[in-house]
């Protein structure tokens, strides 16, 4: 699941899927994940803002977009955190261009360890959903289909940059 004007799928940033069951309040848990992006950029001296519909920005500048899907009583907001600025031939057609975006090194001067970026995440959700987080790991008919289709769409410059 992607999509949106900036999303860039590269080492460079963090890509993470928060499913919860639909309520009466669905239409803010986008928001909500949002929000709790901003708690977690909190742990590194980073002010972030919230922008409408599914953004975070930090002073005017985009850090973070989500997206969702909503299928069968369940909502999956899929999130991206940049840590550093995406390859500018990525951006080549992109309205944002890197003028608009900023990233974890543009702001503290360094990434840090993903393990405590993931945890400082996984803990703002935790807290905000009252539901642990956690890591799991595809399964061999997953990993199976993920080969394929990087062999045969996804790992092509023409998919890509086309």
């Amino acid at each position: 699941m992607s999509g949106g004007g900036t999303i860039v799928t590269d080492p460079n940033q963090i890509i993470f899927c928060t499913v919860l069951k639909m309520n009466e309040r669905w239409h803010s848990l986008i928001r909500d994940v949002c929000e709790c992006i901003i708690t977690a950029l909190e742990d590194f001296s980073i002010n972030a803002s919230y922008k409408a519909v599914n953004d975070v920005e930090v002073n005017g500048k985009k850090i973070s977009g989500s997206g969702q899907i909503i299928r069968d009583g369940n909502i999956a907001i899929q999130s991206t955190l940049l840590l550093k600025q995406p390859d500018v031939r990525v951006l080549k057609n992109n309205k944002r261009k890197n003028d608009g975006l900023t990233s974890l090194i543009d702001l503290i001067g360094y990434v840090p360890e993903l393990s405590i970026v993931k945890k400082s995440i996984s803990k703002a959700i935790s807290d905000k959903f009252g539901e642990d987080m956690y890591d799991s790991e595809f399964s061999e008919e997953e990993k199976a289909e993920i080969e394929k289709l990087v062999k045969m769409k996804y790992g092509f410059d023409s998919y890509t940059f086309g």
